[in-house]
């Protein structure tokens, strides 16, 4: 490891006993999917939890059409799209 590439100190809020369990090498991970869910009504909440893409909608207006050939008819704007995959749900995350 170069002298660049070394951790100068994490910090980690927890109960001591579980702190000095990871300071001996001891790692617990919950699911991605577990953090989604317990946190939703957490202080710790984060909306976009888990969230792999997020697109921002600046400018976008959402139209529909109520005829097969008629004109579309702006219905409001889009603030932003995010995507977060099924797949990540199972990973483990510390």
């Amino acid at each position: 490891m170069a002298q660049d590439d070394r951790v100068l100190g994490i910090l980690k809020f927890g109960k001591s006993c579980h702190i000095e369990q990871f300071a001996h090498g001891l790692l617990y991970m919950n699911t991605l999917k577990h953090f989604v869910e317990e946190e939703t009504s957490s202080l710790r909440r984060d909306s976009h939890e888990g969230t792999s893409h997020l697109w921002q909608g600046d400018g976008v207006t959402l139209s529909i059409r109520t005829a097969a050939d008629g004109p579309f008819t702006p219905i409001g704007g889009l603030q932003g799209l995010s995507y977060r995959p099924d797949a990540l749900q199972n990973v483990n995350v510390f």
